[in-house]
C-alpha cells in the first residue's frame, strides 16, 4: 500500500489530519477498497489498545528486566533507562515487555511444521531490548493473522523476521503476516516501548507478556 495512504490514515487516527489531508484521504478511500480495509483494521487496533485491560505482572517484574539488561556501556545504560520509562505504558495496553528466553535447541522440520507443533493457545511475547533496537519473541495460536506492533516515538524503523514474509514497516508501525507458532522479530531504531495486537477475522486481541 502507498506510504502516503498509511500516513493519512495514521494522522486521522491521531486526530492530526487537517482539512486538506481529510479531503485527500476521502478521495482515496472512495476509489480504493484495500485502503478502506486497512483503515478499518487500524481503527480496530486503536479501539483495542484503548480498551485493553491491564495485565497482572509479577511484583519483581521491573527488577528482573533491568537485571538481565547488559551494563557494558553508556549506550546500554541509556537503553535501560528508556526501557524503564516504557514499562507502565506497555502494561497499560497489554503489550509485551519481558526478557527473551533464548531457545538453543529446536525440533527439526519446516517452518510450517514447527508453527503447527509449537503454536500456543494464546498470543504472548517476550522482549529483549539492546542498544540500537529490540528483539521480540512471539508465540501465537495457529492460523493466519496480522500481527500489528506500534512503537511510540519518532524516527525510522527497520524489521526482519526469522520465518515467514518480511515485516511491512509503515512509519512507526510494523505489520507481520503471521501463521501461528513461535518466531522472532528483530527491530532496529530508536525504541522506548511498544504495543502489540493480533488481528484475525476482524477481531483484535492484545498480545500479552510472558514472564521469564
Amino acid at each position: 500500500m502507498d506510504a502516503r495512504v498509511v500516513e493519512l490514515i495514521n494522522l486521522e487516527l491521531d486526530g492530526r489530519l487537517d482539512a486538506v489531508g481529510r479531503a485527500e484521504l476521502e478521495a482515496i478511500l472512495s476509489n480504493d477498497p484495500a485502503a478502506r480495509t486497512r483503515r478499518e483494521q487500524l481503527r480496530a487496533v486503536a479501539r483495542a489498545l484503548a480498551d485493553a485491560p491491564v495485565p497482572s505482572l509479577p511484583s519483581n517484574f521491573r527488577e528482573e528486566v533491568l537485571r538481565r539488561l547488559p551494563q557494558r556501556s553508556n549506550r546500554v545504560a541509556r537503553a535501560g533507562r528508556a526501557w524503564r520509562g516504557g514499562l507502565a505504558l506497555a502494561a497499560s495496553v497489554a503489550a509485551a515487555a519481558v526478557v527473551l528466553q533464548v531457545v538453543r535447541h529446536e525440533p527439526a522440520g519446516t517452518p510450517e511444521q514447527l508453527g503447527a507443533t509449537l503454536a500456543p493457545a494464546t498470543s504472548t511475547v517476550t522482549a529483549r531490548p539492546h542498544p540500537g533496537g529490540i528483539e521480540l519473541g512471539f508465540a501465537l495460536p495457529p492460523g493466519p493473522a496480522d500481527l500489528v506492533i506500534d512503537f511510540p516515538g519518532t524516527g525510522p524503523l527497520a524489521a526482519t523476521a526469522d520465518r515467514g514474509p518480511a515485516p511491512a514497516v509503515e512509519g512507526r508501525r510494523i505489520v507481520v503476516r503471521a501463521t501461528g507458532g513461535r518466531f522472532t522479530v528483530q527491530v532496529a531504531g530508536d525504541i522506548q516501548d511498544f504495543n502489540a495486537v493480533l488481528v484475525r477475522d476482524g477481531v483484535v486481541k492484545p498480545v500479552t507478556p510472558r514472564a521469564p
